[in-house]
């Protein structure tokens, strides 16, 4: 067993975490965010397109969440060195958002990619709460879906 899976207390249900609730409300108060500040139909072309849409909510946060929580984080956490929290946040989340962010600039502008950071990190703390990959799964389908409302309300 590793020091990740054994120095962790047991968590709540999901739904009564007041963790996971509070990025789901940060989450709808980025999409009203979005929707005042990005052009008009910026995720219209997304929505229009099946496939893409699938992609968006169900895919990508499955893969991305498979490899980088699943892989990469599991991997770095049982590190003792990378298990340390530096102002709550895991050294081991840390570089897995790094790498996060670096597979955002792959499509995105680096504005953008950064800006993923704190949803990231957030992911990965939320991983680490509950060891389970369902959490961050979930949390991000929610994250993509509020982007995608903001930009065809906008």
């Amino acid at each position: 067993m590793s020091q990740f899976q054994s120095s962790q207390p047991r968590r709540p249900h999901m739904l009564r975490d007041v963790h996971v609730l509070a990025v789901v409300v940060g989450a709808v108060l980025t999409g009203v965010g979005l929707w005042y500040a990005l052009p008009h139909g910026f995720a219209a072309d997304i929505v229009a397109s099946p496939l893409l849409l699938v992609n968006v909510l169900l895919l990508y946060p499955l893969v991305e969440e498979l490899l980088f929580r699943g892989v990469i984080q599991r991997a770095l956490l049982n590190r003792p060195s990378l298990v340390i929290n530096d102002f709550g946040i895991s050294r081991a989340n840390l570089i897995t958002s790094i790498l996060f962010v670096g597979l955002h600039l792959v499509n995105q502008s680096p504005a953008w990619a950064l800006a993923i950071l704190v949803p990231s990190l957030t992911l990965g703390h939320i991983y680490e709460r509950y060891q389970r990959l369902p959490a961050p799964i979930f949390l991000h389908i929610i994250f993509n879906a509020t982007y995608l409302v903001a930009g065809t309300l906008s």
